[in-house]
């Protein structure tokens, strides 16, 4: 029995073909209102994420990319039993998916990691107590939650400031752990990661407990991950 695997959302049909997904499989669209899904059917689930498994689903990713103005990737992973269940899950939604569709369009993702020698002192801020019976969706506010509840470190304020004019939108996930302090994924027009990496490279010089690497340009991943719950 066949599964359908999700790859993205799009704003219209692709330019061109698409070529094949992760288990070499014709990709397909399925239609709905305001987007359309980018699917392959597979006979069995994708492999467990190895580093390999992530490189072929990149590579489908950034083809779609490629050939439309406007794309959310879904989360590696996101599998239905057939068109009417990938309908219901997204249907509901598509008011939320067609906005979000927009915010994207002609935009990708650079992304940030601060590394810092320093013994982090901040404190986290207490969740309120979750139930240990949790569903995909629940599971995933909760992460979200959490990473939220963290204390942003505070130079992110001086990368701000220089990355002015260029970055739409941001998502920063905290860590807990040195050195990784904090990984920051920004949304910034198609074609200007050359000037965003001058900016952050710039603004780093000014920040002496703190080591930054600048990675993309990629599809927009953090900005689509929870377009499947």
């Amino acid at each position: 029995m066949s599964v359908l695997y999700l790859y993205a959302l799009v704003s219209s049909p692709p330019r061109g073909d698409l070529g094949r997904g992760l288990r070499r499989e014709r990709l397909e669209i399925l239609p709905g209102r305001g987007f359309q899904v980018i699917l392959g059917r597979m006979e069995a689930p994708p492999d467990a994420p190895t580093p390999g498994v992530i490189r072929r689903h990149d590579a489908t990713i950034r083809r779609i990319v490629a050939a439309t103005d406007a794309v959310l990737p879904m989360r590696f992973g996101a599998i239905v039993a057939d068109e009417d269940a990938a309908t219901q899950a997204l249907m509901p939604r598509a008011r939320e998916l067609a906005r979000r569709l927009r915010h994207v369009r002609a935009r990708e993702q650079m992304t940030l990691r601060l590394f810092s020698s320093r013994t982090p002192s901040r404190p986290e801020r207490p969740l309120p107590p979750t139930g240990t019976r949790l569903g995909p969706g629940a599971r995933y506010l909760t992460a979200r939650a959490r990473q939220s509840a963290r204390v942003e470190p505070s130079e992110l304020g001086p990368i701000r400031l220089a990355l002015r004019g260029l970055v739409a939108d941001e998502r920063v996930q905290c860590h807990a752990t040195p050195p990784l302090v904090a990984s920051v994924y920004h949304l910034v027009p198609r074609g200007v990661s050359a000037r965003y990496r001058r900016r952050v490279v710039q603004a780093a010089r000014g920040l002496a407990a703190l080591r930054l690497t600048v990675s993309g340009p990629w599809p927009p991943y953090a900005f689509g991950d929870d377009a499947w719950r």
